[in-house]
């Protein structure tokens, strides 16, 4: 470009600078096309690691209801049944102090594997 103003082309110099104009708009249309496609990816992918987010926090927070709900369950149900078993005790013992003898207890022990303990 600078040869050709040298030369006298004045006309030919702004042809060269609209064609270098027209390929550098093109050239910074294709970048801000890439980074409005880029804008639009990132924004999906907050998007999706949201939904991801709230899923596992939902699915994390049945778990632990249910671990607490199973966890209650078996605390009561652990603890009617030794408290069945002293109540008998109990009373055996009560029967027994006041002079009934004829008062039986009756084991109903199992063992680890849920067979009867007593022959």
């Amino acid at each position: 470009m600078i040869s050709a103003v040298a030369q006298g082309g004045h006309a030919e110099a702004w042809r060269f600078r609209r064609r270098g104009e027209a390929i550098t708009g093109s050239a910074l249309d294709g970048i801000n096309d890439y980074v409005a496609l880029n804008q639009q990816q990132m924004e999906a992918s907050i998007a999706d690691a949201t939904a991801q987010y709230e899923s596992a926090a939902w699915t994390l927070g049945s778990v632990l209801l249910v671990s607490l709900v199973v966890a209650v369950v078996s605390t009561l149900w652990i603890s009617l049944n030794i408290s069945r078993g002293l109540g008998r005790a109990v009373g055996l013992a009560n029967a027994i102090a006041l002079g009934d003898l004829s008062q039986k207890l009756v084991a109903r022990a199992t063992t680890r594997s849920g067979t009867s303990s007593t022959p």
